[in-house]
């Protein structure tokens, strides 16, 4: 049985209020993962006892890489540069024209017995989210059994 990794993935994301998301895919050139407006449903959360509906609090829009199964975080820094690219130029313009705010989210999703990744960011990847004025955002989510008990015992 081959041992389970942690997935990695990295998001370019832009948040706020009252913006068009195609205004962003024009200026970049890229066509996003995902783009929502404010009052738009999301997709359901789905958990042991019922399906959750809830709405887009702010408008939205993301690229997405990954995910990846990894322990080392530098090849998917690597790509996500690489796709982001000529763009970067353009993100602190588009953030400043349109009064909303530029997010690079690493987010993994940890199993529970799984090695702990390497989430060692290296000082150029730093610089480079820096200069676009943007916030480097890490969330780490853990799975496996067990992990859900309590919090459901609680709730």
């Amino acid at each position: 049985m081959s041992e389970e990794l942690p997935n990695i993935s990295l998001y370019l994301r832009f948040y706020g209020e009252a913006f068009d998301p195609s205004h962003i895919t024009q200026r970049l050139g890229i066509t996003p993962t995902s783009a929502y407006r404010a009052g738009e449903k999301t997709a359901p959360l789905v958990d042991n006892r019922s399906s959750i509906e809830t709405t887009h609090r702010r408008d939205g829009w993301f690229l997405k890489i990954g995910p990846y199964e990894a322990v080392e975080i530098a090849d998917v820094t690597r790509e996500f540069k690489d796709r982001v690219g000529s763009a970067t130029e353009h993100i602190k313009e588009i953030c400043e024209d349109l009064d909303i705010e530029a997010v690079v989210l690493c987010a993994v999703l940890q199993p529970i017995f799984a090695p702990a990744p390497s989430l060692r960011f290296l000082p150029r990847f730093l610089q480079w989210v820096a200069e676009m004025g943007a916030i480097l955002d890490i969330d780490v989510i853990l799975s496996g059994p067990g992990v859900n008990d309590k919090a459901l015992q609680d709730s």
